[in-house]
Formats: C-alpha cells, sequence, structure tokens
C-alpha cells in the first residue's frame, strides 16, 4: 500500500503497517482510519502473512487519540460524527482479523490511541510511553471500545480508575497491571515488536490461528461450551499438514517447515 497517511511494508511473513502523521501526533481522522481499514483487510486477505505489526510513524507518539479538530470541523458543518462510524467499522474489521495484531507503542498511546492498542491481541512499549485514556477530561468517554475491552485485559477495578480519573501513566506501570505484554528500551518498541512477531510467525499459522479463536471465544462461552469449541478446533487441526509436519520435525529432530495448509 503506498498511500501516504498509513506505510505498509512485509518482512518475510509479518506485515507492518504504520501510522504516517506525526506531525499530528498519528491521531486518528477519517481518513487515517479508513486506509488502515483497508490495509487490515488486505493482510487479512494474504495468507503469507502470518502476524500484523501496527506502529506509529515519528518519536513523539503511536497514537495520540482521534483527531479533535476535524471533529470539531465536522459538528460544526451538521456532518454528525463521522468519525465515531468509520472508527467502528475499523474495530470490527480488527476484531475479525483471523491472525495475530501486535501493537508497537512508543511514545503518547492516549484516548483512541489507547482502545487502538486494546483491539490488538498483544502490545509491546517502549520505556518511553504515555498512557492515557483522558475522554472525561473534555465531557466524553472511551467509546471505541475502552469501556469493554479495559476491564477485561486489567480488570474491573484498575479500568475504572484509569478512565474516570483520566489521569495518564508510564510504561513501567502498564506492564505491571498486564496492559503490555513486553517492554522494551526507548527507541526500540517497533524493533521489539517485530523480533516477537517474527517469533510468533514462525510456529503452525493454522495452530496460532485456532488458538486465537478459542481464547476470543472463551470470554463469550461457559467453560463447558468452551471446551467444546476447543475440541472442535482441535479436531480440524489433527488433519492438517502442518500437524504432520511438526510430529515428523519433532522425530526427526529438525525444524519444522510450516505452509499453513
Amino acid at each position: 500500500m503506498t498511500d501516504e497517511l498509513i506505510k505498509w511494508r512485509v518482512e518475510g511473513h509479518v506485515g507492518i503497517a504504520t501510522l504516517n502523521r506525526p506531525e499530528a501526533l498519528n491521531t486518528l481522522n477519517r481518513d487515517t482510519i479508513i486506509q488502515l481499514t483497508e490495509c487490515i483487510r488486505r493482510a487479512h486477505g494474504d495468507p503469507a502473512i502470518r502476524v500484523l505489526v501496527l506502529g506509529g510513524e515519528g518519536e513523539r507518539a503511536f497514537c495520540a487519540g482521534g483527531d479533535l479538530k476535524s471533529r470539531q470541523r465536522e459538528y460544526e458543518r451538521g456532518e454528525g460524527d463521522q468519525l465515531a462510524d468509520v472508527l467502528r467499522e475499523l474495530f470490527v474489521v480488527m476484531d475479525g482479523y483471523p491472525r495475530p495484531l501486535i501493537a508497537a507503542i512508543h511514545g503518547y498511546c492516549l484516548g483512541g490511541g489507547l482502545e487502538l492498542a486494546l483491539a490488538c491481541d498483544l502490545r509491546v512499549a517502549s520505556e518511553d510511553a504515555d498512557f492515557g485514556s483522558p475522554e472525561v477530561t473534555i465531557g466524553t468517554m472511551p467509546a471505541a471500545g475502552g469501556t469493554q475491552r479495559l476491564p477485561r485485559l486489567i480488570g474491573v477495578a484498575r479500568a475504572k480508575e484509569i478512565i474516570f480519573t483520566g489521569e495518564r501513566f508510564d510504561a513501567t506501570k502498564a506492564y505491571r497491571i498486564g496492559l503490555v505484554n513486553r517492554l522494551a528500551a526507548a527507541g526500540k518498541g517497533l524493533t521489539t515488536a517485530i523480533e516477537l512477531a517474527e517469533l510468533i510467525a514462525q510456529r503452525a499459522p493454522l495452530s496460532v490461528a485456532h488458538s486465537k479463536a478459542a481464547i476470543d471465544k472463551s470470554t463469550q462461552l461457559n467453560l463447558r461450551d468452551g471446551l467444546a469449541f476447543e475440541q472442535e478446533l482441535v479436531a480440524e487441526l489433527r488433519d492438517s499438514h502442518d500437524r504432520r509436519e511438526g510430529l515428523l520435525a519433532f522425530t526427526e529432530r529438525r525444524p519444522p517447515k510450516f505452509t499453513g495448509k
């Protein structure tokens, strides 16, 4: 993808999408959201991409949230909240993405930027990352899944404190409360995220995708139904090429060559 609002490249089996509005702290306007949505759709349709990494261009921000200036202009023109409409579509596409999504976070990760990171499966943050959900300080609330995803990830009480106060917090706290999976040195967030993505990409793609589906389903099912769903997925893997290759490689004491079939 060549559009300037989203930088796109592929390294091996890893796709890397980068928000490219550094002069605006990578805030999300309508066009950026639409192009990111299309980028993820394209990655969805390419089985060679086994893991997708989402980052932000520039030194100051992963994403500082929604572009409030463009949203205000929409209100003034009587166009309604177009930003919210396209943002909801983005998160529908992210929720339906079948392979791992990793957020590579540095600098500001605020408001809608935090919600963007929460919609990913994993989060890697550099030590300079600055987190927060400041919506209540401007008379609104998290409206792109923050009130739903954050408590599921870190617990209800901690999520309420973060959202109710609107206070910002650093990467060390984010890691301590389980918001972030891995910490990286300042300036190394994207590199560390890509390394994690490459590690996952070495695993059997169907196994990873089925594991993601089972884990995601666990929040919607009781234990008995969740276990039944798990067994359905295991049965699908049992006769796969990668399952046979994995067992053969183990017995032959060599690295497996997974194909995603």
